[in-house]
């Protein structure tokens, strides 16, 4: 419709340009009178046929026979190229797919990073601890185990809490954060049987940055008779999940003479590498991998 509005005023000759430079010969005073009308006329009809053809102009991009499709910005000729909706749900379609590809392997980098992380500032951290309490109170053999403590409150106060920053005794799994069942951690080839808290025997505390220490080294067997064990759990995040060994519950070891050392550390590395994919129970072997690969997490780590 456009298109043939302008056609009309293309064709028109009745302008007033037209009529008044037209040489008429002197006629009639009713010709004269005709002539003035149609010059009359002709200046209505070019008065709106201006205003016509400004409201039907049209940027060429906006012709449908024009190839490439844009808006005006300034000016005549001036386009912006623009993409069809076919090619904007094509461009989407491939950014979702590439993704959904890569989004879980960086997620996945980027947890196993904090995990090292994490896992190596809390070994720092109760490594330096143990080697301030020996300086204070012997060396760790001579410390009291099973019967011989009598009150596990004095032996935290005594033997660890001085040597970290703001540490809290966690009498229940509930006092540092954990919920549902007392039995928190999960094993890789089974669940973790030993009640989670401080008792008699046992000593549970959190430090200030939510790392949760486990240590059992003052036990009992299976009969209730005390029992000496030198390894403990750290979970380096408290009491979010996975709450599993091997992913945020790593297992360290107390020797005397040495101090703190991950769980495994002295085996052959193959044997290390072999129990921490496997599983190792209470013995697990994952932090010593991670230490032995340079503090990394390798593809071969089962994540």
């Amino acid at each position: 419709l456009k298109r043939n509005a302008l056609g009309f005023c293309r064709r028109s000759s009745l302008t007033l340009e037209s009529l008044e430079a037209r040489e008429m010969p002197e006629v009639s005073r009713s010709t004269t009178l005709e002539r003035k009308s149609r010059i009359h006329l002709a200046r209505i009809i070019t008065k709106h046929t201006k205003n016509l053809k400004a409201f039907l102009s049209v940027p060429e991009a906006h012709h449908p026979d024009t190839k490439m499709q844009g808006v005006t910005s300034k000016g005549r000729g001036k386009r912006k190229i623009a993409f069809t909706l076919a090619e904007v749900l094509i461009t989407l379609g491939i950014i979702g797919i590439v993704a959904a590809m890569t989004i879980p392997t960086l997620v996945a980098k980027y947890q196993k990073q904090v995990t090292v992380t994490a896992l190596k500032k809390a070994y720092s951290v109760i490594s330096q601890a143990v080697k301030n309490s020996e300086i204070d109170n012997g060396d760790m053999k001579y410390w009291p185990v099973g019967g011989q403590i009598t009150d596990i409150n004095q032996y935290f106060d005594k033997y660890f809490s001085p040597y970290y920053k703001a540490p809290k005794l966690c009498m229940s799994h509930t006092d540092c954060g954990y919920k549902g069942s007392i039995y928190v951690w999960k094993l890789k080839n089974g669940n973790f049987s030993w009640s989670v808290e401080t008792d008699g025997s046992r000593i549970l505390y959190s430090l200030s940055d939510g790392t949760v220490i486990f240590n059992p080294r003052n036990t009992v067997d299976a009969q209730g008779r005390p029992s000496y064990v030198n390894y403990f759990f750290v979970d380096i995040n408290g009491q979010k999940n996975p709450n599993e060994v091997g992913k945020d519950v790593f297992v360290f070891t107390l020797r005397d003479g040495i101090g703190v050392r991950p769980e495994c550390y002295d085996k052959p590395y193959e044997d290390i590498d072999s129990l921490c994919k496997s599983g190792n129970g209470y013995h697990d072997c994952c932090a010593a991998k991670i230490m032995a690969d340079g503090w990394e997490i390798k593809n071969d780590y089962p994540w």
